[in-house]
């Protein structure tokens, strides 16, 4: 005897094909989320690299500002050149600093949490906005600035006519000759754009008179 044939059940048919559409949905859904975590992870990465390089372009720039103003010092002292008017018109345009007089335009670049350039020499020596051949990449998005300030004659208190650094401003002073002063180098600069900026300082010691 043969075994009646049932013919499909269209409802059951219908369900499985609802219970995959449905299944395949979610998956899709998954993978949507998955691939959008991963690229806004890759796009924060590359921002937080793009950021992290403009910063050391920001860093380098005022390193070169600093060499500038260090050079200025040093060459001047070879010279023997009278530059110990700072704050007025001075070879370096700087400024003699004074605890209890602080100049406002000095206090301002020190501390500005800004770009400042008032009052500041800008860094002379190459265009780093223009950096041409293979060096484009490291283009800044301005030049960098420094100001100069003379913390007057090194030396510590109560040392009477002896310096602090144990050399003499110019050979065969001997130890009284107290014509070093120390400068006060303060110099801003920028990265690849204005949103990294980095302000750095160095102390330099060169005769003034």
């Amino acid at each position: 005897m043969f075994a009646p044939s049932r013919l499909p059940n269209p409802i059951a048919a219908w369900r499985a094909r609802g219970a995959v559409l449905f299944v395949s949905l979610v998956f899709l859904i998954l993978l949507t989320v998955i691939a959008l975590a991963a690229i806004g992870s890759s796009i924060q990465q590359e921002r937080m690299t793009g950021g992290m390089r403009s910063a050391h372009l920001a860093h380098g720039g005022a390193e070169s500002a600093l060499r500038e103003g260090e050079t200025r010092l040093w060459d001047a002292s070879e010279a023997n050149l009278p530059f110990n008017v700072c704050g007025t018109a001075g070879l370096f345009n700087c400024y003699s600093f004074n605890p209890k007089s602080p100049i406002a335009k000095v206090e301002a670049f020190r501390n500005a949490t800004s770009w400042v350039t008032d009052g500041a020499q800008t860094y002379a020596t190459k265009d780093l906005t223009a950096l041409g051949s293979g060096s484009e990449s490291g283009n800044l998005s301005r030049n960098p600035v420094y100001l100069i300030e003379d913390v007057g004659i090194e030396r510590p208190p109560g040392a009477g006519s002896f310096t602090q650094i144990g050399i003499d401003a110019d050979e065969g002073a001997g130890a009284g000759n107290v014509t070093k002063h120390l400068y006060r180098i303060t110099a801003r600069s920028v990265g690849g754009s204005d949103a990294a900026m980095r302000a750095i300082e160095s102390t330099f010691a060169s005769k003034s008179n």
